[in-house]
């Protein structure tokens, strides 16, 4: 029985870890590109951030997971504690400049969203600040480790509300700009289509938002740490995902185009092959010895004017 129970955490466990180094992975992937193409620009500073703040947790994480206990767990655990929620906010700021940058030229559209991310700021500001208090100031948890030697401070109820209703809203805000400045452009409909689809995984990234408040408020510590652990890495993988679309979509139309291309040259390749032939069978049939018939009388005259 009690393999049974630990059995489906494990496993829930590694596919998160699959999940988080895969959106690392993704992220590398990301910054190399942009760099390479000369497009890096602040979107790809915090996705850098994030990038940065994701390693931390996965590494922290998984050493608190296999901590024996003392200093060491209790360090695993503040730098999770404050990576994780770094990491969260500077996708939000990825994914913000990343919808600013389409419309950076406007005046009006740069302020709102540079107004838009000191706002940001100022929710993670108050956010890592409640945290750093809870955590802080009662080091009594310290000395009470589980059985497993990890340790843990709970947030009070008001803060995981508050945090959740942060989440929701910023994730509302970027939502809400996007399909406002895309519905105010003319945009073809395949990239407005990938444009708000990309962006519409914010979506996701609040409904497990929501599932990691849930086992927060019912003290589910082991469900809690796969909710964390999973909502790190879909934001990550959804920082991305805008670029990724892009890049996917630009190799798509560059194929067909090339393939539209390649068809054309072969028709006319094609024409070029049948004119050729049709000028050369002309110039076969010119070039075969005609024989003039003038006062041929039978077979005891020869032919009298052969012509090559």
């Amino acid at each position: 029985m009690h393999q049974y129970t630990i059995m489906p955490h494990t496993e829930l466990r590694v596919v998160c870890l699959i999940l988080q180094a895969l959106a690392i992975l993704i992220t590398i992937l990301r910054l190399g590109y942009r760099l390479r193409t000369r497009m890096f620009w602040v979107e790809d500073i915090w996705a850098a951030a994030a990038l940065v703040c994701g390693a931390a947790s996965l590494i922290a994480g998984w050493k608190s997971f296999y901590t024996d206990g003392g200093h060491s767990a209790v360090i695993c655990f503040w730098v999770y504690g404050f990576a994780f929620p770094s990491t969260i906010w500077a996708v939000r700021q990825s994914i913000l400049f990343s919808v600013a940058r389409i419309f950076w030229s406007a005046r009006s559209l740069r302020l709102t969203a540079i107004a838009i991310a000191l706002g940001f700021l100022v929710l993670y500001g108050a956010l890592v600040t409640q945290k750093a208090w809870q955590y802080g100031h009662n080091l009594d948890w310290y000395h009470h480790p589980d059985k497993n030697g990890r340790v843990h401070a709970y947030l009070t109820h008001p803060m995981i509300i508050f945090e959740l209703i942060t989440d929701c809203v910023s994730d509302a805000i970027i939502v809400s700009l996007a399909l406002h400045l895309l519905w105010g452009i003319n945009l073809p409909a395949t990239e407005r289509i990938m444009i708000l689809a990309a962006l519409s995984t914010c979506i996701i990234v609040t409904i497990v938002s929501v599932f990691r408040a849930v086992c927060q408020l019912m003290h589910f510590r082991g469900i809690l740490k796969i909710a964390t652990d999973l909502e790190l890495a879909v934001s990550l993988v959804t920082c991305n995902l805008l670029v990724a679309t892009t890049y996917i979509y630009r190799i798509v139309m560059r194929r067909r185009q090339s393939i539209s291309e390649s068809k054309s040259d072969s028709d006319i390749v094609f024409s070029q092959e049948v004119m050729a032939a049709t000028l050369h069978q002309s110039a076969t049939l010119d070039r075969l010895t005609t024989v003039d018939l003038t006062g041929y009388s039978g077979y005891s005259q020869p032919a009298t004017g052969a012509e090559l």
